[in-house]
């Protein structure tokens, strides 16, 4: 049997053993990297998506969706202006700058309830909110591309789902 080794005991302090201290590293360590800004990292995105070229498969798709996106907002009465959508190899984005935060979180409510945005047949991305200094508020919405046998949208869109909305009496 090994015999265990002794703990090494501080002098006048029997009950707790020393504590090993390692030397400071040579080099030093680097600073933990801050996250982006929303507008950095959408900034980002739609610069990757602008370098992956144009796609001509997408445009159709995405102008029914920014269209049926405009036009529930304006069922609701929430505030937002449309940018032009564009549409690249790697995905389409569409910029909404709204009068407020709070009308950008309603919008993103309705949005996100619609059947354009549920017909969709691939992945979809929100930016942060981009807070302008006079208050106002943009989103940047990404949709990306269904592999390339696949459907964009569906022809028939899923209904909306607005009954939790129209309960409440706006959305929140």
């Amino acid at each position: 049997m090994i015999p265990a080794a002794p703990d090494v005991v501080r002098e006048g302090s029997p009950a707790q053993p020393e504590l090993a201290v390692s030397a400071p590293p040579s080099e030093p360590l680097e600073a933990p990297q801050q996250e982006p800004s929303a507008l950095e990292h959408r900034d980002r995105v739609v610069a990757e998506l602008r370098a992956s070229g144009v796609d001509r498969r997408l445009g159709a798709p995405a102008s029914t969706v920014v269209k049926g996106w405009s036009s529930k907002l304006a069922q609701f009465a929430v505030g937002g202006s449309f940018e032009r959508e564009e549409c690249y190899a790697k995905g389409c984005f569409v910029t909404i700058v709204h009068p407020s935060l709070q009308d950008a979180e309603k919008a993103t409510d309705i949005i996100t309830r619609t059947g354009e945005f549920n017909g969709w047949q691939a992945g979809k991305m929100r930016s942060g909110p981009i807070a302008h200094d006079d208050g106002r508020v943009e989103l940047t919405w990404v949709m990306y591309p269904p592999p390339p046998d696949g459907h964009v949208l569906l022809e028939t869109l899923p209904p909306d789902n607005f009954e939790e909305l129209m309960r409440r009496g706006s959305p929140q």
